[in-house]
């Protein structure tokens, strides 16, 4: 019989295959974000410092060709508490498995509030795009609240002042020695009270560009008397125990990826053994196990409910069951206690196809890419067969028992964001909305008149304070109907906001079906008689109602209305937005060279206001704020 492959069996084929100069580097990385990313029921929940592969997986890593990955760069400065070394190397791998090649500089704990005050200090010189700050033992040790709250206000507006760096702050653990017992928070003075009270402050912060690493959340998990050994604080000033360093890295690397559009937007489950216990085709809808009954049934009902929250936070749920459609379904229709419901879903794939298949078609309803999706299953044959086939897909493993999948699956934290929109909370009535309207245009006569019967309007106007929230999360989430897929920060935004120089438009559309918000940002920039497109994006969830026409047109009517002779178009080709290589082309524009000095790999299109046409109107009215 043969033995199951392990991680050291793994690692040890990939380091033989790393020698070679014609590796496949796209492979192996794959490979080992695999490692990185599927954990086993039975190391459930810590990524702790004693797992022995990680080192290997650091240096099969350091030996990757990155340039050939196609991975997103990130500039990043750690600081504030003593000895992040080792945490800055541990946040740069699991980093590297999301999809981000980060450069990161430690800041000494005692250089750190000196140096993020002074504009031309080291720690600004590489532009950083994100400054994540640790309390250190001194900041731990203030017993006022409202000093720390100063000391760390002070902090968040340097950073604001001197750069456009987005910031991560941690939070104090609120330790588990108490001089008063129970009394400790009632006395304002008391570690325990400043910490709770300031750990407040933060969760009240509403900027997109600031989000926080719960700390004392992760401590709870970990146990506080391990996490908060004195040892470590005494010997070393370090402020939490470093076994957990890993687990802090995963974290903060997972929170990292929600401000930056790269958490996952959509979970596929199976039914039976998944959504509920047993298998409703073999017995039937009284003998499946779900609601108040047994543990068991409790256990499946928790984990829906779950689902629902993550439903109601704008995650889009799907289904992939190998079953007829008819018998699927009825459990959502006909069983009371079903905390989802099947309008719950905005895509149900049930019948014998395999899951890939299935995943693939969800994948193309939804237009989503496939690094995007999670899938969970309890067959682990399931699992293994889609995770094989499309390595882009997360396919946590599952544990047996369906006590734990609630809170295994939490542990993975695939699905963080820094801010909730509008749009987020109503996401699967706007993907259903679309499914109406693709049904409604398979039935119609011709494209045109099914667009002049959806009665199309759209609402244009500046960037404005409200919306920020949505234009941030459009400019870091759109990969696909994205000009150049630059990314930018709430304070970025903010300061494109009141450079007279910039032209910023948004654009919402709405129908006879549904509204379907703010679905596409513009951003130009002005000089003289040019007027250059720095960053035009639109929703996938609008392609194909000729929107972007509109947004073109909008865009010539403003250079006639403002002696604008020409308009230049800026194209930065990825993998991810073919879907507009060829945008500027259709619209008249033409290529230009690329000019001495300019950024590799930035196209110029230009486009001559005075002899433009235009392309053919979108039947889209307009309202101007």
């Amino acid at each position: 019989m043969t033995a199951l492959r392990t991680a050291d069996d793994e690692l040890t084929e990939i380091e033989s295959e790393l020698r070679h100069a014609d590796a496949s580097h796209l492979v192996i990385y794959h490979r080992l974000r695999r490692l990185l990313t599927v954990w086993k029921s039975d190391s459930f929940p810590f990524l702790n410092s004693e797992n022995t592969s990680l080192p290997r997986i650091q240096r099969a890593c350091a030996s990757l060709n990155r340039k050939k990955l196609g991975l997103s760069s990130l500039q990043i400065v750690i600081g504030g508490a003593a000895g992040l070394q080792p945490l800055g190397e541990l946040l740069n791998l699991y980093l590297l498995a999301i999809g981000i090649d980060a450069e990161i500089l430690i800041s000494g704990s005692v250089s750190f509030d000196s140096e993020i005050r002074v504009s031309g200090s080291s720690l600004y010189k590489k532009s950083p795009d994100l400054i994540w700050m640790i309390p250190s033992a001194e900041d731990r040790s203030i017993a006022s609240y409202l000093e720390l709250k100063k000391i760390f206000e002070s902090r968040w507006s340097a950073v604001r002042l001197n750069s456009n760096a987005a910031i991560l702050q941690s939070s104090i653990e609120i330790g588990t020695v108490r001089a008063l017992g129970h009394r400790e928070l009632s006395e304002e003075t008391s570690l325990h009270a400043v910490h709770m009270e300031f750990n407040r402050h933060l969760s009240r912060q509403t900027d997109s560009g600031f989000a926080i690493l719960d700390n004392d959340w992760l401590a709870s998990i970990a146990g506080k008397d391990s996490w908060l050994d004195p040892r470590f604080r005494y010997f070393g000033d370090l402020t939490f125990n470093p076994r957990y360093i890993p687990f802090v890295a995963y974290h903060a690397a997972r929170v990292i990826a929600g401000m930056r559009g790269l958490s996952k937007r959509a979970l596929i489950v199976d039914l039976d053994g998944t959504l509920w216990g047993g298998v409703v085709g073999d017995d039937l809808l009284a003998g499946i196990k779900i609601g108040n009954v047994d543990s068991e049934s409790r256990a499946y009902a928790d984990f829906q409910k779950y689902l629902r929250q993550l439903k109601d936070r704008g995650i889009l749920l799907a289904v992939s069951s190998k079953n007829v459609l008819s018998i699927a379904r009825e459990p959502f229709e006909r069983k009371p206690d079903m905390p989802l419901q099947f309008e719950d879903f905005v895509a149900f794939e049930a019948d014998w196809r395999t899951k890939v298949e299935h995943v693939e078609s969800i994948a193309r309803k939804l237009g989503l890419p496939l690094s995007s999706l999670v899938f969970v299953d309890d067959n682990p044959i399931e699992r293994e067969m889609v995770r094989t086939s499309l390595p882009d897909v997360t396919v946590p493993e599952m544990p047996s028992d369906a006590s734990f999948a609630t809170v295994f699956l939490d542990a993975h934290r695939l699905f963080e964001s820094s801010v909730t929109s509008q749009e987020d909370r109503h996401r699967t009535k706007l993907y259903q909305d679309d499914h109406r309207r693709t049904e409604s245009a398979s039935v119609a006569v011709d494209i045109d008149s099914f667009l002049s019967g959806l009665g199309m309007h759209s609402v244009v106007r500046d960037f404005a304070e409200e919306d920020l929230p949505r234009i941030v999360q459009l400019i870091n989430k759109t990969n696909q109907f994205n000009l150049t897929t630059r990314r930018r920060t709430e304070a970025e935004v903010k300061a494109i906001m009141k450079d007279p120089s910039f032209i910023t438009r948004t654009f919402t559309l709405s129908d006879k079906v549904g509204n379907s918000g703010l679905v596409s940002v513009l951003i130009a920039k002005r000089e003289s008689e040019k007027l250059t497109i720095d960053t035009w994006l639109m929703s996938c969830r609008v392609i194909g109602r000729r929107l972007e026409n509109f947004v073109q047109n909008e865009i010539v009517k403003f250079a006639r209305e403002n002696a604008i002779k020409n308009i230049v178009g800026e194209l930065i080709k990825t993998e991810r937005n073919t879907i507009v290589h060829d945008l500027f082309q259709r619209f008249g524009y033409i290529n230009e060279r690329l000019s001495t000095g300019e950024a590799s790999g930035v196209e110029k299109w230009k486009l001559k206001v005075a002899s433009n046409v235009g392309p053919s109107g979108a039947p889209i009215t307009a309202e101007y704020k």
